[in-house]
């Protein structure tokens, strides 16, 4: 039996394993709705863009799109 708990237990956790839906790892991802209310504190930088052009660093892609004004971001840092 634990043997079973064990298999299933593993196949939870791969399927629940995400690389942020599946964006690709370098260009723009937007912004959709609805915001996100909660956020994990995981640092993994992205630079948050807003619709006049306006960049800004935030910790991690669902910190940035919490933001209204921000439409979409990059992975990493914005340039200084």
């Amino acid at each position: 039996m634990l043997r079973y708990n064990v298999i299933i237990t593993m196949f939870f956790l791969i399927s629940c394993a995400s690389n942020d839906g599946g964006e690709p790892q370098s260009g723009m991802t937007e912004c959709e709705d609805p915001r996100p209310q909660i956020c994990t504190m995981i640092y993994d930088p992205v630079c948050g863009i807003t619709e006049d052009g306006t960049r800004k660093t935030h910790a991690s892609g669902c910190s940035a799109c919490s933001h209204a004004e921000i439409i979409s971001y990059e992975r990493g840092e914005c340039a200084k």
